[in-house]
């Protein structure tokens, strides 16, 4: 480790400009929340713009940023799954992001805050502001933080 520190997104300004594929330390981040590395070295951003969020990627292999279409508004973290797909927490669900379509799929949490719904369908259960959710490839944690539980989502 050198800890030798340096910027690889974000230009610094809150104002903008707000672009997408340019080098990712000419554009602006808009109060970045998480951040995510996947398995090939790209990086994943949601950022905050007053009550909706976004999705941003930093390719690896050019620097460029791109907003990932189709990502979840209420989006609060992000998590690298093993398959290539992300795991996205937001308004007390938890849902499967496909980076290169975009395509979301909700995979735990029903959008109502409460506790219920083991041993049933992830999708029906309800959740209390999951804060976090990693995959293992065959289980989801899921970091159930108002309920006081680690939940788990079988996948496979």
């Amino acid at each position: 480790m050198t800890g030798i520190i340096s910027t690889i997104a974000g230009n610094g300004s809150s104002y903008g400009p707000f672009r997408d594929g340019v080098d990712a330390t000419r554009t602006s981040i808009l109060f970045p929340k998480d951040v995510a590395v996947d398995g090939s070295g790209n990086v994943y951003v949601i950022e905050l713009a007053g009550a909706r969020s976004r999705l941003r990627k930093v390719d690896a292999r050019t620097g460029k940023i791109s907003t990932i279409k189709g990502s979840p508004s209420d989006a609060a973290e992000v998590s690298a799954a093993p398959d290539g797909s992300l795991c996205v927490t937001g308004a007390d669900r938890v849902y499967r992001v496909d980076p290169g379509t975009g395509k979301v799929a909700v995979i735990a949490g029903n959008g109502k805050k409460g506790y219920s719904g083991d041993g049933g369908p992830a999708a029906g259960a309800a959740l209390g502001s999951p804060h976090g959710a990693v995959s293992d490839g065959i289980n989801l944690y899921i970091a159930d933080t108002e309920n006081n539980r680690i939940r788990r989502v079988r996948l496979k």
